[in-house]
């Protein structure tokens, strides 16, 4: 599952000297089989985490590396249709699509794929990267899989010399539509009600998002009572091939898995009626605002998830704060453009701070706040270049008529 909120880096060398583990068998078609140093009970990947979703740089063909994310939600591993030439494949999809694909991942670690192909357009613009593809379940299931989110790094071992001995909670876990970890838990509502359910691990997913039947069937949209307002305008892209998706993110009293409660987590409530979220097969999809929080294994040969807590477990789940919608653009990704304003919002604290508020106009937050998303304000263009780790304090509204609430040149663009 791409993400809804939806991220890269490291150079990774390959390294011929390796030994088959297995073979990898896609649509009935022997391919090639799995390479990994025959020495190795591990390899270790760097990765950046980025909208709280895993990237790595990958090698197509020995070529590279490119940025992909890294996708339990995914059954397969497409490549990003628009950057195919410059990973070395033919212009003609009907040539490419098919083609026996090496996929390299790490020191010696590589895995042969039937390359498929998915418009990858404007999902770049979240992680600020350039996105090549995603590495999902077809590539992942040789493996058991370790994402260290803490300390960017993704560990693949070797099945048959992989031996856990930490002290995390052990889940085992059933393959949801063939391919996706699913595993149960339950959710907890302000008014007390414990809701069991399945959850199903979407590491390709910023946030967690509850599926329609869930939302309808406990009436979650009027029980919620704390919700994040919504911009007047629509998503510009959520997911590959163009896909979006509408829901309403809502704060709820906890989330239990095993012995592990988090307390206050943001959760999206799906809306959709033709997305995978309209469906019974998912539960609720437990993305990287929760699975962030863990050092995460997924033991595919023996279907068994574990998670050890890290230093973030107990961390606030912040909502951004500014009530703009940004989207980056251009080729540096680094001038950001106001594509919605989400208006009279209901002031809320958590933990005795502001979460979120009116941003109208600089009376509704005259101090200056940290906030989880960076706010910038638009110029009369409704866009402004800007780094990405600069803040931007909220200035009071003043008497100009710059200001953001006049109706002056510093006035945001209507949604």
């Amino acid at each position: 599952m791409s993400s809804l909120t939806s991220s890269l880096f490291v150079l990774i060398s390959f390294i011929a000297v390796s030994g088959p583990i297995g073979a990898a068998v896609d649509q009935g078609t022997k391919l090639p089989p799995v390479q990994f140093p025959a020495d190795q009970p591990s390899v270790r990947i760097p990765i950046i985490v980025l909208a709280n979703a895993p990237y790595a740089q990958i090698t197509i063909n020995g070529r590279g590396p490119f940025g992909f994310g890294v996708d339990t939600g995914s059954m397969n591993s497409p490549f990003a249709r628009e950057q195919a030439e410059a990973m070395g494949f033919d212009p003609r999809p009907s040539i490419r699509t098919g083609q026996v694909t090496t996929v390299g991942l790490g020191p010696g670690v590589s895995v042969s794929i039937r390359a498929s192909f998915a418009s990858f357009a404007g999902l770049s613009a979240l992680p600020g990267r350039t996105l090549c593809g995603d590495v999902g379940y077809n590539v992942l299931k040789q493996f058991v899989v370790e994402i260290d989110y803490e300390h960017g790094a993704i560990t693949l071992f070797d099945p048959a010399k992989f031996r856990y001995s930490g002290s995390g909670g052990s889940f085992p876990f059933r393959l949801a539509m063939g391919y996706d970890p699913q595993i149960e838990g339950t959710f907890t509502l302000d008014d007390g009600t414990s809701i069991l359910t399945k959850f199903t691990l979407d590491t390709g997913a910023g946030g967690t998002v509850v599926s329609v039947p869930l939302v309808r069937s406990h009436d979650l949209l009027r029980r919620v009572k704390r919700q994040v307002p919504l911009p007047g305008s629509k998503p510009l892209v959520d997911g590959v091939n163009g896909l979006t998706y509408e829901a309403i993110t809502g704060r709820i009293a906890s989330m239990t898995l095993g012995g592990y409660t988090l307390r206050q987590p943001l959760v999206a409530m799906s809306r959709d009626t033709d997305t995978i979220f309209a469906t019974d097969s998912l539960g609720v999809n437990l993305g990287g605002n929760v699975l962030r929080r863990f050092n995460v294994f997924i033991d595919y040969p023996g279907r068994r998830l574990i998670l050890e807590p890290n230093a973030h477990f107990g961390d606030p789940f912040p909502a951004d704060a500014s009530g703009l919608v940004l989207t980056a653009q251009g080729t540096d990704f680094k001038t950001i453009v106001v594509h919605g304003i989400a208006l009279n919002i209901t002031v809320q604290t958590y933990n005795e701070s502001l979460e979120f508020g009116i941003i109208a106009c600089g009376e509704a937050m005259p101090e200056v706040a940290e906030l989880d998303l960076n706010p910038v304000l638009a110029t009369a263009a409704g866009c402004v270049a800007v780094d990405w780790r600069i803040v931007v304090a909220l200035a009071g509204s003043g008497d100009g008529d710059d200001s953001p609430c006049e109706g002056g040149e510093g006035t945001p663009p209507s949604p």
